[in-house]
């Protein structure tokens, strides 16, 4: 697409901000049509009285929605198709701050962005489209790239969206929809949510928090220009950054492997661990590994009541070392029931590890409710409610398990690597020395290769079954036992730093990695 001359485009979060600079720019370089989509009546009415006095009416509608609910916003790109027979654009814009809301801001910044990406690629714009190519806009932020510890839950959404952005922008997916897929990722932007209306963790760090990183507060005007830039020059899968009022500009995300850096710790001698998706095969090679480096006891946390695991431990290790119970991880009342039930048993926690994960391309919402949501809710309850309170020396562990998925972009399993960048964004901002001063938990993060689990043998649920092969080839990594990534897990939870990310691949030692800032992924 090489302009913007006669198309049609559906902006989400339209009525304010960044989103109405884009649609104020889109007509200025004379599109067909924008639809502005908005939860906000009073703001979509006078974001259109304010266009009407530039443009023709017929070029702006405005249409209320709550991007969360999926019959709205399906009802929103109905209603575009209705007026204009015709889509070529879509910007997933709408976003929020608020890291008191978590499940709405995940809603709102990730799951809501997921679902228009969706509808927009697999239904509306291969239809509708006036020319060859569709485009898929979604807005993150330098927050999904770097990291803010007064937002760690707005940086874990839109570390996912470059994880989406990057896997449905493989070459795969433009080949069956002919839809380009790029992610722009804004710095600083004078708006409600930086202004006032967002919700922050230790507020009054953060001044110091976007100094630190040097950033400059950009009007929204600004974005809505260099928008117009990214449109006509990105890449299909490509990544841009928009900040301190310089031209936007392309970051190319490095491989994993360049990442590596070593460190040294602990030990988990007399320790009690609780471990989601513990019954599982990585998760129950964690378990033993643990027993058989001294751990006092660990809980098993599952919704798959397997017994036999605890009696098989039970035998080699004592019955008084573990624990079965019995939970699903995306219900947060048995999550932190299993916390309880922890505590009843043993009087002491130390560490937690969010093992639990699927791979389901079908049902994706479930994917995102036990990768992401439940792993945030799991390192929430660990970090404010149950280690400060129960550890028996003088730091706690959380351990979550993302994957080298978190680092690299596979197109069979787009919704999963979606969650496992999220998690990167997790780590790093819980991760940060703040979290720490107040709580004294260390977080670390557990990036497994290819593991021969259950996971690679189900197929079916992956975006295309038939490209498996080829795309787990295409990872470069050789398969491994859980054994060694049970293994991988003591040496990390000794030597790992507070923050840090960890490769366990190949059936070789766990090697650290550090992400690098994204200035240095400038192209």
């Amino acid at each position: 697409m090489d302009c913007i001359a006669g198309k049609v485009a559906l902006i989400t979060g339209g009525a304010g901000g960044i989103g109405l600079a884009v649609v104020k720019n889109l007509l200025q370089h004379n599109a067909k049509g924008v639809s502005i989509v908005d939860i906000s009546e009073q703001a979509g009415h006078r974001a259109v009285a304010e266009i009407v006095n530039r443009f023709e009416e017929t070029k702006i509608t405005f249409i209320k929605a709550d991007v969360t609910k999926i019959l709205e916003l399906e009802g929103a790109f109905e209603t575009t198709i209705k007026k204009y027979q015709q889509l070529d654009i879509v910007i997933n814009n709408a976003g929020q701050v608020d890291e008191f809301d978590r499940k709405g801001t995940v809603e709102v910044n990730l799951i809501a962005v997921i679902e228009g990406t969706y509808l927009a690629m697999q239904k509306y714009l291969p239809k509708y489209k006036s020319g060859e190519e569709g485009l898929v806009i979604n807005v993150a932020s330098v927050g999904g790239l770097h990291t803010f510890q007064v937002t760690p839950i707005y940086c874990t959404t839109k570390h996912g969206l470059i994880g989406l952005g990057r896997s449905l922008g493989g070459s795969e997916f433009y080949k069956t929809y002919k839809v380009r897929i790029v992610t722009v990722c804004p710095g600083l932007v004078r708006t409600p949510m930086s202004d006032g209306s967002g919700r922050f963790v230790f507020p009054e760090l953060k001044a110091r928090e976007f100094g630190g990183a040097n950033l400059i507060v950009q009007e929204p005007e600004r974005i809505g220009q260099e928008m117009i830039e990214v449109i006509n020059k990105g890449k299909n899968g490509s990544l841009w950054v928009i900040e301190n009022n310089v031209p936007a500009y392309e970051v190319v995300v490095p491989h994993y492997r360049t990442m590596t850096k070593y460190t040294n710790m602990d030990s988990v001698v007399g320790k009690v661990v609780l471990i989601t998706g513990g019954a599982g095969d990585i998760g129950l090679a964690m378990v033993k590994q643990l027993l058989q480096n001294g751990a006092k006891g660990a809980a098993i946390v599952d919704i798959s009541e397997e017994t036999r695991i605890v009696d098989e431990i039970a035998d080699v290790f004592g019955k008084d070392k573990v624990a079965f119970i019995k939970a699903d991880i995306t219900v947060k009342e048995e999550l932190e029931a299993a916390f309880d039930k922890t505590i009843q048993i043993y009087q002491q926690l130390d560490i937690v590890i969010n093992n639990a994960g699927i791979v389901d391309e079908v049902n994706w919402r479930k994917a995102v409710a036990v990768n992401l949501s439940a792993v945030m809710e799991g390192s929430y309850l660990a970090m404010q409610n149950y280690l400060p309170k129960y550890k028996s020396g003088e730091e706690g562990v959380i351990v979550n398990t993302a994957s080298i998925c978190a680092f690299q972009a596979v197109a069979v399993a787009p919704t999963y690597c979606t969650t496992k960048h999220g998690l990167i964004g997790l780590g790093k901002a819980l991760g940060d020395d703040e979290f720490y001063k107040n709580y004294k938990v260390r977080v670390l993060t557990i990036c497994p290769g290819l593991v021969d689990t259950q996971i690679l043998k189900n197929p079916v649920l992956l975006w295309s079954p038939e490209l498996q092969q080829k795309q787990v080839g295409g990872l470069n990594s050789v398969m491994q036992s859980p054994d060694r990534v049970g293994e991988a897990l003591i040496d990390i939870i000794k030597r790992g730093k507070n923050g840090s990310f960890w490769v366990s691949e190949e059936g070789e030692r766990a090697y650290e990695i550090v992400v690098p800032h994204y200035r240095t992924m400038k192209v």
